[in-house]
């Protein structure tokens, strides 16, 4: 019964809404399902054995699956239950109760009849710090419960729990201490949590490895990389963004020169916590040395390794290709292409107006119907305004039934300050206008007006597949859009362009080395500049631009654009056997 107890407390205890947390972790603290729970304490010891121990992982991955134990099993036991364990936010422990229980699994294994090591890894072996004092509390607990459902008779002396911001604290007397740190640290961006942030920026810790754009747990990697010992693993469950997001290039340098990264379990578009999305993945780091990244798939097997080298691109964006046939396509491509797109074509974000609609009215954007209720002398400003869901391969859906006014520097309309005035103290309150760089009726980014007119490729920021249109009218949207311009260096025209980009090869391209989230493809500034083009001949260009004009534009199947990429990437019948099988 008092087993039954404790998980019953640990179910209640485990989910984020039964903790009263700081503010600080409130929009970022999430329960850790047990099942991820599970999977971060074997890729944890997995990887630990492989630095310090590797003729035991056949032993472990065997009590793990199948509660087999050999020869090895007390002297494993005796090793793990020694460990060395920190959670430097650990709300209330489920990261850390999870190893226990896994030890207690083993002890009972083993026949091993006392559980006194459960009392000394609580005191002794595990460390936890939280913010909150209900976690902590709720942490404390969940031990006692635990202790008194395997015959602890003792209380458990609570003597390294501390209800403490782990990353402001002074925790250099732990320097080099850990064996294993785990963790499901908040999630937290700086836009809307810049008080957070300037806390810890304000630090000589966090001073050294802020950057712009960042997430909070970053700096939960570099602090756990000061702590842990040499032979060490640190294992967390976080987004996955940062494997090519803009704003963790000094956490991938850190990784790529520093804190080895050693094995990956990518969810992907697999929902983790329930209803909160987030795209997550474990994943191991350690300061050791390594040449292998072990993958995981979604159920904890390890289904390949990929050279620590492959991993980073030239940009040290992080990308996990098993495939070597895919890989060795994405080789070529780069190998064999002219330059990337930034070399010779500009890219361009949309508007962003800073108010679209309240409440159902239009502020800067209007419905067609409301456009007869505006003044006369504001009409002329009106331009069509766009969603990227009209965007398709190679074109647009041809009509909106929304306009922008496209108020800028020095060009409004008289009666635009009495038309906007309802809305005056939240357009007022936009940085621009606090900061004088816009008028508080002007739109907050307006970008250059001939981003929008004449030829160009409209690009939505996420799609499902690699959707590039060629437009050459007025075609105005907001920063869910990017617009791909020519230059003076421009190697071939806009629509030969649009045919290149649209072809399969493309999309293999953005899945495998652009960036993403989940499902989708994210079509942004920095992936879109990195795309490598091909080097036409002469004849492939007049035949891809033959195929792509007049009001219709009868463009050839994507399959008859394929053979002509094909060709001038001069890909093998093999490869591109293997490129027509996929998806």
């Amino acid at each position: 019964m008092k087993l039954e107890k404790y998980i019953a407390l640990k179910n209640k205890y485990g989910h984020a809404k039964e903790i009263d947390t700081h503010k600080l972790y409130a929009s970022g603290a999430v329960y850790t399902p047990d099942e991820p729970a599970n999977h971060l304490a074997k890729m944890a010891i997995l990887q630990y054995l492989r630095i310090n121990k590797p003729n035991f992982v056949p032993s472990f991955e065997a009590f793990f699956e199948n509660n087999v134990v050999d020869e090895n099993a007390h002297s494993l036991f005796n090793l793990l239950k020694s460990l060395k364990v920190l959670d430097l936010a650990s709300g209330s422990g489920m990261l850390v109760l999870t190893y226990v229980e896994l030890m207690i699994r083993f002890s009972n294994a083993i026949h091993l009849n006392s559980h006194a090591f459960i009392k000394d890894m609580l005191e002794n072996k595990i460390v936890v710090f939280d913010i909150s004092e209900d976690a902590i509390n709720k942490y404390k607990e969940l031990c006692l419960a635990l202790g008194k459902a395997y015959g602890l008779r003792d209380e458990i002396q609570f003597k390294a729990v501390y209800c403490q911001n782990s990353l402001i604290s002074d925790l250099s007397p732990y320097n080099n201490t850990f064996d294993l740190i785990l963790g499901n640290p908040p999630y937290i961006g700086e836009k809307g949590n810049t008080k957070i942030f300037n806390v810890l920026k304000e630090s000589n810790f966090g001073s050294k490895w802020y950057e712009g754009k960042m997430d909070y747990f970053y700096f939960f990697i570099y602090k756990g990389y000061d702590l842990l010992k040499s032979n060490g693993v640190l294992c967390y469950l976080t987004s996955n963004y940062f494997f090519t997001a803009d704003g963790a290039k000094k956490l991938r340098n850190f990784i790529f020169e520093t804190f080895y990264l050693s094995s990956l379990l990518n969810y992907g578009a697999q929902s983790v916590f329930g209803d909160y999305k987030l795209h997550a993945a474990i994943y191991t780091l350690q300061k050791d040395k390594c040449n292998t990244v072990y993958l995981y798939n979604k159920n904890c097997n390890c289904v390949s390794e990929v050279s620590h080298e492959t991993v980073f691109d030239k940009e040290l964006n992080m990308h996990f290709i098993s495939d070597p046939m895919i890989y060795k396509i994405l080789s070529k491509m780069e190998a064999q292409s002219i330059g990337t797109l930034e070399a010779y074509y500009d890219v361009f974000q949309g508007i962003v107006s800073g108010l679209d609609r309240k409440d159902g009215e239009g502020v800067f954007v209007y419905k067609d119907k409301e456009v007869d209720r505006l003044p006369e002398s504001v009409k002329p400003f009106l331009k069509p305004f766009y969603k990227n869901s009209a965007i398709c391969h190679y074109h647009h859906k041809g009509t909106t039934p929304y306009s922008i006014l496209y108020i800028t520097k020095n060009r409004a309309p008289k009666e635009i300050e009495s038309l906007l005035f309802p809305y005056k103290a939240l357009l007022e309150n936009r940085r621009e206008v606090k900061n004088g760089v816009r008028k508080w009726y002007e739109l907050t980014w307006p970008r250059q007006e001939n981003v929008f007119l004449g030829p160009k490729i409209i690009v939505p920021q996420r799609a499902k597949a690699n959707y590039f249109a060629f437009d050459s009218g007025d075609f105005f949207a907001s920063a869910d859009i990017y617009f791909i311009k020519d230059t003076l260096f421009s190697i071939y025209s806009l629509e030969v362009l649009t045919m290149v980009l649209n072809a399969r090869l493309y999309k293999l391209w953005l899945t495998y080395k652009g960036k993403r989230k989940g499902d989708l493809l994210e079509l942004y500034a920095t992936p879109l500049k990195k795309i490598p083009l091909p080097n036409l001949s002469d004849k492939q260009k007049n035949l891809l631009n033959a195929h792509f004009s007049g009001s219709e534009q009868s463009v050839l199947p994507i399959v008859d654009v394929d053979k002509i990429i094909y060709e001038a990437y001069g890909f093998t019948p093999e490869e591109i056997k293997y490129m027509d099988t996929l998806d």
